[in-house]
C-alpha cells in the first residue's frame, strides 16, 4: 500500500495515468487472474535437466511441438493468446499497462531458468451480437478441455533420461492407439557422449 502511495504512473508514451485508473487496472487484474486459464510450454533448443528432474521424474514424457503446431492444433472457439514469459525484476521494473493479459506473460527472474511460454485463455467472452455484454465460458470451475489435433501438435515425443528401454515402447503403443504416428525417442542426456564413443571403437578396432 505504501509504494502504490508513493509511486508515480506513466504509460509507454511517459504520460501520467491517473491514480485511480491505476488502481482500478489492478483491481480488475486480481479479478480476472480468477478466470485465466493457462497451459504452460518449456521453450529453448536443448533439452534441461532440471526440467526433467522436477516434471519428468523416470517416467515422464516430453511433446515437442513448435509455436506454429501448437496454434493450429488446438480446436476452440474461444479466443486464446501465446506468449513467452518476460522475466524482470520485481523489485524495479514495471509491466506495461493496457492490456489485461499483459500481467500473464511476466514473471519473476529468479524463474527465468523455465523459458516458459503460455498458453492462455480467459474465462470470458464475448459474443459477437453483442460486443458490449461479457460472459464467463458455461462450465468452467477449474480448467478447460479443448479439443486437439495432436499430428498436428506432435513434432515428436522425447521421454525422460533414466527412463527404462521398454517406456518407449509403451509410449509408441499408446500413441498408436490414439491414431498418431510420430518418433519416440530417448532423451538426449540418455546418449553416451561422443568421447566415450571414440573409446569404444578404438578398443574394438
Amino acid at each position: 500500500r505504501r509504494i502504490l502511495k508513493e509511486a508515480v504512473f506513466v504509460d509507454s508514451d511517459g504520460a501520467l495515468i491517473p491514480r485511480a485508473t491505476v488502481v482500478g487496472l489492478i483491481q480488475a487484474i486480481r479479478e480476472f487472474r480468477e478466470r485465466m486459464l493457462i497451459s504452460c510450454w518449456y521453450m529453448a533448443e536443448a533439452e534441461s535437466d532440471g526440467m526433467w528432474r522436477v516434471y519428468g521424474g523416470g517416467s515422464g514424457v516430453a511433446v515437442k511441438s513448435s509455436i506454429g503446431r501448437l496454434k493450429d492444433s488446438l480446436r476452440t472457439e474461444y479466443r486464446f493468446m501465446i506468449g513467452a514469459i518476460s522475466y524482470a525484476d520485481y523489485k524495479t521494473a514495471t509491466i506495461p499497462m493496457g492490456n489485461l493479459f499483459w500481467p500473464f506473460v511476466h514473471k519473476r527472474q529468479e524463474f527465468s531458468h523455465e523459458r516458459e511460454v503460455r498458453v492462455a485463455i480467459a474465462n470470458h467472452y464475448v459474443p459477437d451480437e453483442d460486443p458490449v455484454m461479457s460472459y464467463q465460458i458455461p462450465g468452467v470451475q477449474s480448467g478447460l478441455e479443448i479439443a486437439t489435433d495432436l499430428s498436428v501438435m506432435i513434432d515428436e515425443i522425447v521421454v525422460a533420461p533414466d527412463s527404462p528401454d521398454w517406456y518407449i515402447y509403451v509410449v509408441k503403443g499408446l500413441l498408436s492407439r490414439c491414431g498418431v504416428e510420430k518418433e519416440v525417442r530417448s532423451s538426449e542426456q540418455a546418449a553416451v557422449p561422443v568421447w566415450e564413443l571414440d573409446v569404444e571403437e578404438q578398443e574394438q578396432s
